[in-house]
């Protein structure tokens, strides 16, 4: 007995012109990509961006810092010279001005404790800058403890090219030689005179640079707060100027709680003074710096000893105008 088997027919021009189509840039990096993770990161899914913000909407410190040595703008620090945010319409930027002395510096550090960044992994670092007749110049090495630096070979003080207008700039470098005791990965941007601007800072793994990610305020400042929150302030209005508490060996008590868990037990900073008020009457003005102040990662307890607040009576504590008392994790 004879079985005959057939099959349809193969239009064998048709599906070479298929084979042949054109796949374009992106479907050729998603076809070069080595790991479903880099798949995943130029697709855009999740969270790309390493950096907190990048797009500098947060300032809870302000906007204009001169002659400024510390951190300006949130995740931000500078040294020693003028920085101030600038709304370019669209985006903001990070402006550094060089006054006189050593170079002007902007550093972004970023947290190795989430183990984000690895030995061996690859990265891209993209950002906008502007740089025109004083070259800017780039660095990114591994901080050890508070002090210490460990460049990464391939990127130490690379200038970049001049650029009157916003320029878009991307560096894939591999990260080496971490150890336990690195705290933290910096990004230095450097000038030794006139003015340069950064904006839109992106760290992303893999080893290309993806459109710029968006993230919205809320999440920014939850993000950024973190490492630093203000936690009681009176900036003019009376919504957030005042804290119930009770009265405690003749003094105030009262616990503030913070927004979001801090990175590590912070340090306190208090400017201006406040008013001890019981039963309706004012009984001392304070100075916030004399303030007892102690706590842990999620909230903080304050007494102030002056006055004269029987125990166990409720009362509230009024900030005056331009005063605050913030706390500080940064690296």
């Amino acid at each position: 007995m004879t079985v005959k088997f057939t099959r349809p027919s193969i239009n064998i021009r048709e599906t070479l012109d298929q084979l042949n189509k054109p796949s374009g840039i992106a479907g050729n990096a998603m076809l070069a990509a080595e790991t479903p993770q880099e798949q995943f990161n130029l697709i855009g899914a999740g969270r790309r961006n390493l950096i907190i913000n990048g797009a500098m909407q947060v300032a809870q410190r302000g906007t204009s810092f001169t002659s400024y040595s510390g951190y300006t703008i949130d995740r931000y620090k500078g040294f020693g010279h003028t920085y101030n945010r600038i709304d370019n319409g669209d985006f903001y930027s990070l402006r550094m001005l060089w006054v006189t002395g050593t170079d002007a510096n902007i550093y972004y550090p970023v947290e190795l404790e989430r183990g984000q960044l690895e030995n061996g992994q690859t990265y891209t670092l993209s950002f906008k800058y502007k740089s025109a007749g004083s070259p800017m110049t780039l660095e990114i090495f591994y901080r050890t403890g508070t002090t210490g630096a460990n460049v990464i070979s391939q990127i130490s003080g690379q200038t970049l090219p001049d650029s009157s207008g916003f320029s878009e700039y991307s560096i894939t470098f591999t990260c080496n030689g971490r150890i336990a005791a690195h705290t933290a990965l910096n990004i230095r941007f450097g000038n030794a005179s006139g003015t340069n601007e950064i904006a839109n800072l992106q760290l992303e793994l893999g080893s290309v640079a993806t459109p710029f990610e968006h993230r919205s305020y809320g999440e920014e400042l939850a993000l950024c707060q973190r490492y630093y929150e203000i936690v009681w302030a009176n900036n003019g209005g009376l919504d957030d100027s005042s804290v119930t508490g009770r009265g405690h060996n003749g003094g105030f008590l009262t616990s503030l709680k913070y927004q979001t868990t801090k990175r590590a037990t912070p340090t306190f900073i208090a400017v201006g003074t406040l008013n001890n008020i019981w039963q309706g009457g004012i009984t001392s003005f304070i100075d916030l710096g004399a303030v007892s102040r102690n706590g842990g990662v999620n909230s903080m307890r304050m007494y102030t000893a002056s006055g004269s607040v029987p125990t166990g009576y409720a009362c509230h504590q009024d900030l005056n105008t331009g005063s605050y008392i913030a706390v500080e994790a940064e690296l």
